[in-house]
């Protein structure tokens, strides 16, 4: 099975205003969070989140290329949770 590549940027900010002004830029708010390692505010573009949703099982491990402050970094992470607006 070939690598599943999630590539995000961290965002600045958290909340309603700010998740809000990230889906009118066509992208999705989330959180990167772990046992040892602070939450990490993050956006994936709603693009890249459709080409790959289907590539992944609910237990997936996928890397995950995560861009800021001008360095990336790279984390195994796993999918726990998506929320849908119920319209959607």
């Amino acid at each position: 099975m070939e690598e599943i590549v999630i590539r995000a940027e961290r965002r600045k900010g958290t909340g309603k205003g700010v998740a809000r002004k990230v889906r009118r830029e066509g992208k999705i708010p989330a959180i990167v969070y772990g046992k040892d390692i602070s939450p990490i505010p993050i956006c994936i573009s709603l693009k890249e989140w459709e080409r790959l949703k289907g590539r992944m099982k609910t237990t997936s491990i996928v890397s995950m290329e995560i861009e800021g402050d001008g360095k990336i970094e790279r984390r195994s992470v796993m999918v726990k949770e998506v929320q849908r607006d119920a319209v959607n």
